[in-house]
């Protein structure tokens, strides 16, 4: 799992400032507390005058107020963490996890009071010690909730589409300022599934083939693979009353119409995907997990499209998966988060080809296979080809000046695009991708994602 972890911003959950009881804000706060104590101190001419008394009457206050406000910080912090320390120590604490769509996963806390004013916050820590980002926690209403338990909604936001081991939760309970932050963990073991996302991008338009089984037949006839109202060239052994004589007069070419087939049973569309990576990029680095995540999306993308078209029963499968195609939207997702690249079985090993409705293929896919495919026109699927240069977006001018002026982290999209341009495999990788776009723009049944 380090391979996937690599990219969350504070990784080690072990490391010292996590474990600090407070933060930069009361770091802060007495440093300015201590200016403005500094400034009014009374000027040394004029002791024992009225003024001097003023200034120490307003250094008092200062104080006092500083005081009180870092007291009732600080207090209700401890107050509540103690609480909740003592509760966790005689097992009346419990907390749990239920999965959510867009990634969104609701927490079931047991006996979670927060500092008065204050704020509770949330950490996940996965194996190997390695945390993601500081969460907020707040209560959403929920009816079916038990007595006793508040429940929260989480966005994981987790860097890479794939599995983690989740291994324990830490709270952080934290003023109304925000000066004290005081920790405290409880042991969780689940497994949280980071899942790809629908994109904004074109509709694939795909031909049904025959169901899995013929069993079942449909309420209305639809057309089979392979059976379009196109025209082609006339040939020796057509039927002259299929000519289009109105084309003819017009072009002074010899088409016919191809007739339209109905069947009862074409009434399912497999789509299958390819991770077969031929140039063997390293796996596990930046380059190659970032291309993942944006293949793994536009996958699911197609199918969810497809699925909500709710034209024909949409299923899905891969070079990953040993069962049976997947018709749930639940288990698509979760299959497609689980798929790495692969070097061992490439679009030869593809079995059934003709009850593939559409292929999604990759830049890393061999182009010579996917030209054998193409060419093939009698298996009637549809190519999906997915540019994973596109995974690289360019910044905008407003992220340059904030990268070039900050060299923050967060400005992602920047240090993307300078990891991929430099990267010694984009040269390679862009060769192959245009020898497939050429290979796909002579073949009428191909569409390219964007």
């Amino acid at each position: 799992m380090n391979k996937y972890l690599a990219e969350i911003s504070n990784q080690s959950s072990t490391s010292f400032w996590k474990k600090v009881p407070f933060s930069w804000y009361l770091l802060l706060f007495l440093l300015a507390t201590g200016i403005v104590f500094w400034l009014l101190k009374p000027p040394a001419a004029e002791a024992g005058s009225s003024v001097v008394f003023l200034y120490r009457f307003v250094q008092k206050f200062v104080w006092i107020t500083a005081a009180i406000v870092l007291a009732f910080s600080f207090l209700s912090v401890l107050i509540t963490w103690l609480l909740f320390f003592n509760k966790k120590n005689s097992g009346n604490i419990k907390a749990q996890l239920d999965g959510g769509d867009d990634n969104r996963i609701k927490m079931h806390l047991q006996s979670s009071m927060k500092p008065v004013g204050g704020f509770i916050k949330l950490r996940f820590v996965f194996a190997n010690q390695h945390a993601s980002q500081i969460l907020l926690l707040e209560p959403i209403p929920d009816p079916k909730s038990e007595k006793g338990f508040t429940t929260y909604l989480l966005k994981t936001a987790l860097p890479n589409i794939t599995e983690y081991d989740l291994e324990k939760l830490v709270f952080y309970f934290s003023d109304f300022l925000q000066f004290f932050r005081f920790p405290l963990s409880l042991d969780k073991k689940h497994l949280i599934v980071q899942t790809p996302e629908k994109k904004d991008w074109q509709n694939p338009q795909i031909r049904p083939q025959k169901t899995q089984s013929e069993t079942e037949k449909v309420y209305s006839n639809r057309k089979s693979a392979g059976d379009l109202l196109h025209f082609k060239q006339y040939e020796s052994n057509d039927d002259i009353r299929r000519i289009v004589w109105p084309l003819y007069a017009k072009t002074g070419e010899l088409v016919v119409r191809q007739p339209e087939i109905h069947s009862q049973y074409a009434s399912d569309a497999l789509i299958y995907a390819s991770f077969y990576n031929k140039l063997s990029i390293e796996e596990g680095t930046h380059l190659s997990l970032k291309m993942l995540d944006f293949y793994k999306n536009i996958v699911y993308t197609s199918f969810k499209k497809l699925k909500d078209d709710d034209e024909f029963a949409i299923y899905l499968t891969t070079d990953q998966n040993s069962k049976v195609p997947i018709p749930s939207e639940n288990e698509v997702k979760d299959h497609i988060a689980n798929c790495e690249w692969q070097r061992t079985r490439s679009l030869k090993q593809i079995g059934k080809k003709d009850n593939i409705s559409l292929l999604i293929v990759s830049s890393l896919d061999d182009p010579d296979e996917i030209a054998e495919l193409a060419q093939n026109e009698s298996i009637g699927m549809e190519i999906l080809f997915v540019p994973l240069s596109e995974a690289f977006s360019k910044p905008s001018k407003k992220a340059w000046i904030s990268w070039i002026f900050t060299h923050q982290k967060n400005n992602q999209y920047v240090w993307d695009l300078l990891r991929w341009r430099s990267n010694p495999m984009r040269q390679q990788i862009l060769e192959n991708e245009s020898r497939i776009q050429h290979i796909l723009s002579l073949r009428k049944s191909s569409l390219l994602a964007s």
